[in-house]
């Protein structure tokens, strides 16, 4: 997630959108931003703030911002006097992670779960609640090995999907999480709002493409709709 200043218009905050796909065959968007006083909150309620100077950019495109006025800690880094250890101790995985997410209802037919990996070329997708909250995961290796009888059998994702959590709480390091996806041997990790629902995804190449960027190498994204 990144965060552009502007001269006269203090910082812009990227909008973080969460698409929770649902049975129904619609999506339910939840989109919050980093706020720089009070950690994610709800666009809708960041919006009303004295600080606010309003969206610009188009919703649901990846280049959407709400400005901001607002003092107080740095959106992104730990700011101030640097910390001892590497940039990756000192920056939080909110800097890293995908801003936009896709995510699946439990009662979501399998087939719709195959048709949403393959159209936005996904491994997995974090399965969550109606509010966001993460239940488990659905991978693309599940949804194969469940065969092509139970995906038009009526199963649905939480018949298959795998009900251990990777996830990390939006101010953990990037050290940190790449530790924690070394030991759980995973390639994703949901990312997590102070209330538990789900505000982005880091996978490991996106901790290898940061760690890249760092050495002054630019890498293209893998991914079109969950770039940042």
């Amino acid at each position: 997630m990144e965060s552009h200043a502007s001269a006269g218009r203090g910082r812009d905050l990227a909008v973080l959108t969460l698409e929770i796909a649902e049975a129904g065959g619609g999506f339910k968007r939840v989109s919050s931003v980093l706020c720089p006083k009070q950690g994610v909150k709800a666009v809708d309620a960041c919006l009303p703030c004295e600080d606010s100077l309003g969206e610009h950019g188009m919703p649901n495109e990846e280049l959407h911002y709400v400005g901001c006025v607002g003092q107080g800690a740095p959106v992104l880094g730990l700011g101030g006097a640097q910390a001892p250890g590497s940039s990756a101790d000192r920056t939080p995985i909110s800097s890293v992670m995908t801003r936009t997410v896709l995510a699946l209802r439990a009662d979501v037919p399998l087939e719709r779960a195959r048709a949403l990996l393959v159209e936005r070329e996904l491994d997995s997708a974090p399965v969550v609640d109606a509010d966001g909250k993460p239940l488990g995961a659905i991978s693309s290796a599940q949804l194969l090995e469940a065969g092509a009888a139970a995906l038009t059998a009526g199963k649905r994702v939480g018949d298959v999907m795998s009900r251990v959590t990777i996830a990390v709480p939006e101010l953990t390091s990037v050290a940190e999480t790449a530790a924690l996806l070394a030991h759980e041997n995973a390639d994703t990790a949901a990312v997590l709002a102070k209330d538990g629902h789900v505000v982005g995804a880091v996978s490991a190449l996106d901790i290898v493409r940061w760690l890249t960027q760092q050495d002054g190498l630019l890498l293209p994204s893998a991914r079109s709709l969950q770039a940042r």
